[in-house]
């Protein structure tokens, strides 16, 4: 029988608001988060991933990282440390359970007790390879290579005016067939996906940056920053300015709570 993860710990995060934990590493183990409320974001080498509900994010042991809850809604996460199976790849860093499958199985997880001995002891690390499987599979669907293919267009593309025919054009489909795909794996239209995406440059250039709203509207799409203000609001429920404001606070709190 092939060796399995051997699980370490599993745990849940519940409602939280706030929540953050600065640059850290797991030096032998790896997590893989399970977003059930709220939005996680995390940083890995460099690139920034927004994790929403039904969203899995994976830690590998040895990469510096960084994780803060946003928005309105508290974070509420399941968590799994382990140690990954010698000489296999590493999991997709980021996916969403389209089938319901992971969060099925992450909750059957919870119903054994880890370190048990006799019949049933490997279930957890059985179940957990499951899981695994489900995210690389899920990772490698049509569905998930379209989201993919429009991701890495609008990142060249967001500074431009958009429209739904445009992006349909992009992705060589006709607009009714491009939205209903897109629709059924992102479970959102895709002008609301190209939104959130916009907002999401606007996030990072508001906490990485000084630039003042009105510079950093063209750079992600938006005609004016009164414009910006609004569709920021609607997406987060709170304007730019408050949002960079509590951002900067929570950061700082960590800061002194870490000194």
């Amino acid at each position: 029988m092939p060796s399995l993860p051997r699980i370490i710990h599993i745990g849940r995060i519940y409602p939280q608001q706030n929540w953050a934990m600065q640059d850290h590493v797991h030096e032998q183990d790896s997590e893989l988060i399970f977003i059930m409320a709220g939005c996680l974001e995390a940083r890995m080498s460099g690139k920034v991933y927004r994790a929403h509900r039904g969203d899995v994010l994976v830690y590998p042991r040895g990469v510096l990282h960084s994780e803060m809850s946003v928005g309105r809604q508290p974070l509420e996460t399941r968590f799994i440390v382990y140690v990954p199976e010698p000489d296999t790849p590493e999991p997709p860093r980021h996916g969403h359970d389209q089938h319901g499958r992971i969060e099925m199985l992450l909750h059957w997880m919870t119903e054994f007790s880890l370190g048990q001995d006799g019949p049933g002891a490997e279930m957890p690390s059985l179940l957990f390879q499951a899981v695994l499987h489900e995210l690389e599979q899920v990772q490698r669907s049509p569905g998930d290579q379209l989201q993919a293919r429009l991701q890495r267009f609008l990142q060249n593309h967001l500074t431009e005016p958009m429209t739904l025919d445009d992006l349909a054009q992009a992705m060589g489909m006709t607009k009714f067939h491009f939205v209903r795909k897109f629709r059924e794996c992102s479970g959102v239209p895709p002008m609301a996906y190209l939104r959130r995406m916009r907002v999401n440059a606007a996030e990072t250039l508001l906490l990485n940056t000084d630039m003042p709203l009105k510079a950093i509207a063209p750079q992600v799409g938006f005609g004016d920053e009164y414009h910006l203000s609004r569709v920021f609001r609607k997406e987060n429920g709170i304007s730019p300015s408050l949002f960079r404001r509590q951002r900067a606070l929570a950061a700082e709190r960590v800061r002194l709570e870490d000194a």
